[in-house]
């Protein structure tokens, strides 16, 4: 991998860049996802967590109510 000039490097890309040694010796690098993709995937979670919640709620009230 050759190096690029100062001037050409972008320097956000290389504050998330990462590389893990694995124990065999293998380097895997991986750049790591910006703030604000972060922050969708986990409002998405926390929807698909709490919308799950309350139907699993819901079906287990309608299941056991005396009607």
């Amino acid at each position: 991998m050759t190096a690029r000039p100062a001037y050409l490097r972008d320097d956000s890309e290389d504050k998330l860049r990462r590389e893990i040694v694995t124990p065999e010796g293998v380097p895997l690098r991986f750049t790591l996802a910006a703030g604000g993709d972060r922050a969708a995937a986990f409002a998405l979670d926390m929807l698909f967590l709490v919308g799950g919640g309350a139907l699993l709620i819901l079906l287990l009230v309608l299941a056991f109510s005396d009607r």
